[in-house]
């Protein structure tokens, strides 16, 4: 639990916030990244592990600590970042009922009811139509960006790119000179990767505005690329 906390929120979080500052971005993308290193893990890494041979107990464990830890860890950051922003505390909290808790009851009443194992055989269709829906959003929102301007991008894409595959390099690296096993290195490779994006896009668009949503949907992008590296990688290994 403790090792997925650190890795998400000081390693990835911390990388994502110091990579911001150093190549001066844009005040709005700044705001982005900020609100990106201050949420827990992305929705993925539970499927992804299964799909990559990773160990789903390490991920489960780690991935439900993680989001324990957003209601401390979000608050924290984005206070020490973004408190004078007006009506923040309220907006902040209504969030993380609305994206976390609902959700979390929600998964509960389909346990409960016996709904999940008549919806299972379309889990990878609801995931794939979700990021759909999160980055066509986004991108709808930031056409001009994307379509007129994309040379301004570089920078995220930089940040992008070494919190990703660098880091998650480094990652393997550091738990294979410790001799973890190769599916415990996968759960931790995933959960200090990767960031719940949508719901960064969601703070960002609710707390500071509309261009303060591309860092995430840049994260997005990336986060797929690296899963689909990750996936050729094993393959190969195997």
């Amino acid at each position: 639990m403790l090792t997925s906390i650190i890795l998400n929120y000081l390693i990835l979080g911390g990388s994502i916030i110091i990579l911001s500052y150093f190549l001066k971005l844009p005040h709005q993308y700044l705001l982005g990244f900020i609100i990106l290193a201050s949420v827990p893990p992305a929705v993925a890494v539970i499927p992804f592990t299964n799909f990559l041979g990773g160990n789903l107990d390490y991920s489960i464990v780690g991935f439900l600590s993680s989001y324990i830890g957003a209601f401390i860890f979000t608050p924290f950051i984005l206070s020490l970042f973004l408190g004078s922003i007006p009506s923040f505390q309220s907006k902040l909290y209504l969030l993380l009922i609305e994206l976390i808790i609902i959700p979390f009851i929600l998964s509960r009443i389909l346990i409960y009811f016996n709904i999940e194992e008549r919806i299972v055989n379309y889990k990878g269709t609801f995931i794939n139509w979700s990021f759909f829906i999160i980055i066509y959003t986004i991108v709808g929102l930031n056409n001009e960006v994307f379509l007129r301007n994309p040379f301004s991008l570089g920078s995220l894409i930089i940040i992008s790119f070494l919190t990703t595959f660098l880091l998650g390099y480094f990652i393997e690296l550091f738990f294979k000179k410790i001799n973890f096993d190769s599916d415990k290195i996968t759960s931790y490779i995933l959960l200090g990767t990767s960031k719940n994006s949508g719901f960064a896009a969601g703070l960002a668009l609710t707390l500071i505005s509309v261009e303060s949503t591309v860092p995430s949907t840049i994260t997005t992008i990336f986060m797929l690329i690296f899963f689909i590296y990750l996936d050729i990688k094993r393959k190969y290994s195997l």
